[in-house]
């Protein structure tokens, strides 16, 4: 489940609508029909009506316990992961009060591209980017002193432990965003999810590949 979170308010992400398919109507004059018989008349075995008389053929060239085989075949599913097994714990974040100095500190300590902030209830409040910090920084003399609050991205999408990971990265293309936070009980920030984050996981599971 997701969760638009801004200046306080949490507002359900609601799915976006599926396309709806219109069967396609094939052209009568492409329709093959099938041949009439008189009764008493013998049909003449053709290519496609044959049935060979072999023992053992009568599924074409494999015998009845192959074909059986190959019908109840099924690969064997993908493990199912959810965002409270992948996400990276406890999250390192900035403070609302901080400056970009502060940010800009963090960034070349901890080389992280997203930082999310937080209030001093740990409840997230915004997350910035590396992008944008450094973008504003080569662009103003004075920027150190700049509150973080007045450049961070104020409207964030998080998602909670029991999500999906395969759920979380159709969201997270879905929405062209390179970081998911994790939220628990009254909006605390116990997790985030990155793009490493689901790479990693292919690495970690064997056998779990984001492919429904």
């Amino acid at each position: 489940m997701f969760f638009w979170i801004q200046n306080g308010i949490s507002t359900q992400r609601l799915p976006e609508p599926r396309p709806v398919q219109v069967p396609r109507i094939e052209n009568s004059s492409s329709v093959q029909i099938a041949p009439r018989f008189k009764e008493g008349e013998e049909q003449i075995p053709t290519e496609g009506n044959r049935a060979d008389s072999r023992p053992g053929t009568l599924f074409g060239s494999q015998s009845p316990a192959k074909a059986y085989q190959d019908s109840n075949y099924s690969p064997e599913p993908s493990p199912i992961l959810f965002a409270g097994q992948v996400m990276s714990s406890p999250v390192q974040s900035l403070s609302e009060t901080c400056n970009l100095k502060d940010a800009r500190d963090f960034l070349l300590e901890k080389r992280f591209r997203h930082i999310p902030i937080t209030n001093l209830e740990s409840q997230i409040t915004g997350i910035i980017s590396d992008r944008d910090i450094w973008r504003y920084l080569s662009e103003s003399e004075n920027g150190l002193s700049v509150p973080i609050s007045s450049l961070m991205v104020k409207k964030i999408l998080t998602g909670t432990q029991n999500t999906e990971i395969r759920t979380v990265a159709k969201v997270m293309l879905e929405e062209k965003i390179g970081s998911l936070p994790i939220l628990g009980e009254n909006r605390i920030l116990i997790g985030i999810l990155t793009r490493s984050d689901l790479i990693r996981a292919m690495v970690r599971f064997p056998g779990f590949t984001l492919l429904a």
